[in-house]
């Protein structure tokens, strides 16, 4: 093997290294987001308790991703949903609709969670018993995709190493080279 043939087969060797490192950490990061979303603020000994609702409006607005002769054929929605509920002898009231403050809800989440909620007189709500103010209609919103994106990142370079080490192990001449020949 000659000088630039060596170099081009190191320099592929170490961009697919760092590709699939690059995989590693983006998929641990995302698992670790996940985990993270759970366990934040002691968020699974939350507990439920019975709440009012106040108000539930869907507002609409153009959206600004479209044309402008189309922006309100297909508009942005979000439902806003006021609801309080007492502990302890205090009344207290909120808006979160999710414990997950990064998660990004859809327009079409907000319309279903709207025609759901609109006729409504009540709601089961999950509140911090350290701290009652804290509280959210939905205990456990996590972002499945960031979790399956980091599950599949973290399990291709394992899918990938296992294939090339079998390449290796047990390569195209591996059976000829099973096959005894007498003279």
């Amino acid at each position: 093997m000659n000088l630039l043939t060596s170099f081009i087969v190191y320099l592929f060797v170490a961009v697919l290294l760092g590709t699939l490192l690059f995989f590693v950490g983006q998929g641990g990061y995302n698992l670790y987001e996940t985990y993270n979303s759970l366990t934040h603020n002691d968020r699974y000994q939350w507990e439920q308790i019975e709440g009012d609702i106040v108000e539930v409006v869907l507002n609409k607005r153009p959206n600004p991703n479209l044309p402008e002769e189309t922006a309100m054929v297909f508009p942005l929605m979000k439902c806003i949903i006021k609801y309080s509920y007492s502990h302890k002898g205090e009344t207290f009231t909120n808006a979160s609709i999710g414990l997950n403050s990064e998660k990004h809800y859809d327009s079409y989440f907000h319309s279903k969670l709207y025609s759901k909620l609109e006729d409504k007189k009540k709601v089961m709500v999950y509140y911090n018993p350290n701290n009652p103010a804290q509280s959210a209609l939905i205990k456990y919103d996590v972002d499945l995709r960031n979790m399956g994106e980091g599950i599949a990142m973290l399990i291709f370079p394992l899918l990938l190493g296992c294939w090339i080490f079998i390449h290796m192990r047990y390569s195209a001449n591996y059976l000829t080279d099973r096959i005894t020949v007498v003279a």
